[in-house]
């Protein structure tokens, strides 16, 4: 077992971290909807017109959570961003930064950092539930963004383990 920690460069190699990265961002996205955009013309989308000049937003929540996009939405399953050989499946309804030409300018700054932390994170720590204490829910607390009941978990480090 190697003591260096993961590196981007390891991602490829790792699809499961990946799909479990992207499960969590579509299961507890922070910002349920976009920052406000404008449209720029008159637009008829699904036979609704929008004039233009109105405030349009994305409800990334909805989308995360629409059964015509995601079997069982409500359920943490990683193996659906995966296909049969293992390789990563990319949706357009995984949209955690947004999407289009006005998607998040941080998105990959944020997704290289958030996989560098989380691996960084499992392979240093042991992480388990504390005995006798209920499992966290993925009932969000909503709000301007979402949040979560706050937890209590044991960590011990991985080089004290046998």
């Amino acid at each position: 077992q190697s003591s260096s920690l993961p590196s981007l460069s390891m991602r490829i190699d790792l699809p499961y971290t990946e799909a479990v990265l992207m499960e969590a961002q579509r299961i507890s996205n922070i910002a349920p909807v976009t920052i406000p955009h404008y449209a720029v013309r008159e637009t008829k989308l699904n036979g609704f017109t929008i004039p233009k000049g109105s405030m349009v937003q994305i409800n990334v929540h909805s989308v995360h959570n629409e059964v015509a996009y995601w079997k069982d939405p409500h359920v943490f399953r990683p193996e659906r961003h995966l296909s049969a050989d293992g390789t990563i499946i990319r949706s357009e309804h995984l949209m955690p930064f947004a999407g289009g030409k006005r998607k998040c300018l941080g998105e990959s700054l944020a997704k290289h950092n958030y996989y560098l932390f989380v691996t960084a994170l499992i392979k240093t720590f042991k992480l388990s539930a504390v005995p006798g204490q209920p499992l966290p829910t993925l009932n969000p607390i909503e709000g301007f963004t979402l949040g979560y009941e706050g937890f209590q978990a044991v960590t011990q480090p991985r080089s004290s383990l046998p």
